[in-house]
């Protein structure tokens, strides 16, 4: 289909110096969203296949919706390796798996959350609702938590949503032009923004506040969709999704399409990418979306998070960094950690405990505030908050040909300068030696060790000498957690369930030091 550009024209008393300046401006117009340009990319309908009642969260009925999103991608989209794949047709048609969790009644939906899967995962679901990862499930035959978890995102009455977008998650995605998942997540919320004459419109509910959610992998694909233009309404010029969340985002980006730098598609950073500026990521103020991103403290060893961290932001871009690993303790078997993936060598050592879920819901909360949703209570978004960074010492770092790669300076106890104050960090229970498990790198989607920290406990010793004793120790910590409340680093309705759990990691490390 022919590309239509509007709102520019050039008539018959155009002169041909003109029709020359306007044809240099038009990379730079269309990044603007300036010049708008449309495809005959669709949605043609949605295929439901069952309906589940969630049953009520914090006094609002919710429904979960499953079934197939159908829709084309046109042969002019930027979609590396898509033409020679249609081989003259004029688009491709896909029909990829769905799922949606949203209020019974349609009139209280106004915002929806929309995953970026994890290798077929509702990764990001299950960091906002604090259950355990899910392994690689379709929507038809995922089977979540009864109560979701603690509830959220539904506690405040936000949406949700998945599709998958990745070649090994479903067919409609070919390996050559992998490229056509950005489409599918981009006209998936293009979907949930407006009415469109499709049994789409009689299904689900439009909502006027959309973000879209990355953990990891998923956090580099929703990169790569925002720098590659493909957060652009191209009917609108209007960004799709007003928010981007992710956690372990730091500007790296899936080689998926053009970051593959013409060469083979994979759903995983090149080797030896560089990770995006933020000017990069962010450069169309007509459609990029307010963007929070929240750093781990592997992330500066394995995924060179420094580049990001350390170069001057942008507007619209607010970034945190956590002491809490990549991949936390208790996530995943030590069997498939040491064992299977012979992470350290294959010689198991504890891992880091820290668990920054909550301060992720209270930063999502600000999000959810700062693109308009109301109802959410008073507060905004704390300002950033990042390592105090320096040269690598002799830890293990994913190094990187010709770039200045940093870590984060450390204190007595080696954790991190900086960063969001956690209560766990500042009360330390332990150490987080080394940084990351060996081997750091990203060679491929299996070289993950990385993500992992190791820890070594206080002595029982040490532990008395500066807490003396765990009720002394969760004293001090309720005193912290009421000052991240008024900080904005926690909900005040997590402040409860979070002293819950210090206190049980305080009572193990007590009793385990004492063996």
């Amino acid at each position: 289909m022919p590309t239509n550009l509007r709102p520019f024209s050039v008539g018959l008393s155009g002169s041909l110096l003109g029709l020359l300046r306007l044809l240099r401006l038009l990379p730079a117009l269309m990044a603007m969203g300036v010049c708008q340009v449309s495809y005959a990319s669709s949605v043609s309908r949605l295929e439901i296949l069952g309906t589940d009642d969630i049953g009520s969260i914090n006094g609002t009925s919710f429904r979960r919706v499953h079934g197939i999103f159908h829709g084309s991608v046109d042969q002019e989209e930027n979609v590396a390796g898509l033409k020679p794949f249609l081989a003259g047709r004029p688009a491709l048609d896909y029909a990829v798996p769905f799922e949606a969790i949203l209020p019974t009644d349609a009139r209280r939906a106004h915002s929806i959350v929309v995953e970026v899967e994890n290798r077929g995962r509702p990764t990001a679901l299950g960091l906002l609702g604090g259950f355990m990862p899910l392994p690689p499930t379709l929507p038809s035959e995922v089977r979540y938590p009864v109560g979701m978890g603690n509830g959220f995102p539904f506690t405040k009455g936000v949406a949700y949503a998945r599709v998958a977008w990745q070649t090994d998650v479903t067919a409609s995605v070919p390996a050559t032009a992998q490229g056509v998942g950005q489409v599918i997540l981009r006209d998936f919320g293009r979907m949930l923004a407006r009415k469109s004459p499709t049994s789409a419109a009689d299904t689900l509910p439009t909502f006027s506040h959309r973000v879209l959610i990355g953990v990891s992998q998923s956090a580099w694909m929703a990169n790569a969709l925002v720098e590659e233009g493909f957060n652009r309404d191209p009917a609108t010029g209007r960004g799709v999704y007003q928010g981007l969340f992710t956690r372990d985002g730091g500007g790296n980006v899936l080689a998926v399409n053009a970051a593959s730098g013409g060469g083979a598609q994979a759903a995983y950073p090149l080797p030896d990418a560089v990770p995006l500026l933020p000017a990069e990521l962010l450069r169309r103020p007509a459609s990029d979306p307010i963007v929070v991103d929240i750093l781990a403290y592997t992330d500066f060893y394995r995924l060179r998070a420094s580049i990001f961290a350390a170069a001057p932001s942008v507007r619209g871009l607010h970034r945190y960094a956590v002491a809490a690993a990549h991949a936390p303790e208790g996530g995943y078997p030590d069997g498939l950690i040491f064992g299977t993936l012979k992470c350290n060598g294959g010689m198991p050592v504890p891992l880091n405990p820290l668990n920054d879920a909550a301060h992720v819901r209270a930063l999502f909360v600000g999000l959810l505030r700062k693109i308009g949703v109301q109802g959410l209570g008073a507060g905004n978004l704390p300002p950033d908050q990042m390592f105090d960074l320096t040269a690598p010492g002799d830890a293990p770092i994913n190094l990187l040909s010709g770039q200045t790669v940093l870590v984060p300076r450390i204190d007595h106890d080696a954790m991190p300068l900086g960063g969001i104050p956690m209560v766990e960090a500042t009360l330390a229970l332990g150490r987080p030696l080394p940084p990351a498990i060996s081997p750091v790198g990203t060679r491929s989607i299996t070289d993950v060790c990385g993500n992992f920290g190791g820890w070594e406990p206080l002595s029982a010793a040490e532990l008395r000498q500066r807490y003396g004793t765990v009720k002394a120790y969760v004293e001090q910590a309720d005193l912290l957690l009421g000052k991240q409340v008024k900080a904005g680093w926690l909900l005040a309705e997590d402040r409860a369930a979070e002293l819950r759990r210090i206190n049980a990691a305080a009572q193990r490390a007590f009793d385990n030091a004492l063996r």
